[in-house]
Formats: structure tokens, sequence, C-alpha cells
């Protein structure tokens, strides 16, 4: 994302990962990072659209919302996957999709701190193969 995202995470204290974190490190090579408006600063946003939650930030208690935005709305980012991506497991034909890719949002999870941008890197790409053993079985 681009460098004004930067400046719109100065607030954030933590990142929830809503399955643990150990369990998002292993099980996902990339998750989906974006913005949205809440009426919180803290707690898991509400969405309206298909994709699961996966982490989201919290943000300081003195936290100002942002210019431009009403009164009471903080915009948090979120982490999320859609049925289609590749850990979901959901197939178009013979094909998972983003096999050997990564759609335009996508980071690795290993790399999103509080404040911190995520970033893509070869194993959130599908470039990579993981070691044996690091991602637990599928249901």
């Amino acid at each position: 994302m681009s460098d004004t995202l930067v400046h719109k995470i100065t607030d954030e204290v933590e990142i929830v990962w809503v399955e643990g974190e150990s369990t998002v490190m292993a099980r996902y090579d990339y998750v989906r990072q974006d913005l949205v408006k809440t009426a919180k600063k803290r707690g898991v946003p509400r969405i309206a659209w298909d994709a699961r939650i996966i982490g989201y930030a919290n943000l300081r208690a003195d936290a100002e919302p942002p210019a431009g935005l009403s009164s009471g709305r903080w915009e948090r980012r979120i982490f999320y996957v859609k049925p289609q991506d590749r850990s979901e497991g959901e197939t178009v034909g013979e094909r998972v999709h983003y096999q050997g890719s990564t759609p335009a949002e996508a980071v690795d999870p290993r790399t999103v701190k509080p404040g911190v941008v995520g970033t893509l890197t070869d194993r959130a790409r599908g470039k990579t193969q993981p070691p044996p053993g690091e991602h637990p079985p599928k249901e």
C-alpha cells in the first residue's frame, strides 16, 4: 500500500490475530490488508463483504479521528481472506486461485506490526515452499 497508509496507522498499539498469532503465522502465506472506517478504536471491526477477518489493529485510547471523517469514526487496518484465496482452498475448475501469485492488497502476516505496513515476500507470493510441517493439516 502507499505511503499514505504509513500516516494513517500511526495510532496503532497492537495487532490482534483472531485465530491466534502462531496459527496465523503457520497457516497463512498472505492475508489481505485494508483500512476500514469504524465507530470503535478497539475490538473486531464489522465488514459487509464476503471475507473472513483474520486480524485487526487496535488504536491508542487517545487516538483522534482523522481529518475529514465525521466525529467518532476512525480508520483501522484489518487483515482478511476471501474464499478464493490460496489458504481457503476454493478452486475454479481445477485451479486454486493465487497459487503462484497474490491479490494486490496482500501482505505476508509475518511482516505486520503495529504502525508498520505489511510487505510482500517470496513466500507470500507462493514462490517458495514452507519448511516441512510448518502448515497445519487442512480440515
